[in-house]
């Protein structure tokens, strides 16, 4: 499995998008984000699911954003960053 992977599961009308970064306590990084909005555009546009359950692989829904891709940004360069589709 892909480390920065979104694992989708469909029963009935009700999908599942889960978080799959375990070992990173399901922090956002840019790619899960990137991967995030992929499936939810995806599910929210197949008029059959009617429910999105979002929740994390493990013991952690999510630990937030990814603090080792922060090193280095500017607060400019995070207020830039597009989390309007998954937040």
């Amino acid at each position: 499995m892909h480390p920065e992977s979104i694992i989708v599961s469909i029963e009935q009308a009700v999908a599942t998008a889960t978080i799959s970064r375990a070992l990173q306590r399901n922090a956002l990084s840019n790619a899960v984000v990137e991967a995030l909005t992929r499936a939810l555009d995806r599910l929210d546009a197949d008029p059959a699911i009617k429910v999105i359950i979002l929740t994390g692989e493990g013991m952690h829904f999510a630990a937030g954003a990814g603090v080792k891709e922060m090193h280095g940004l500017t607060m400019a360069d995070g207020v830039a960053r597009d989390w309007s589709r998954v937040l």
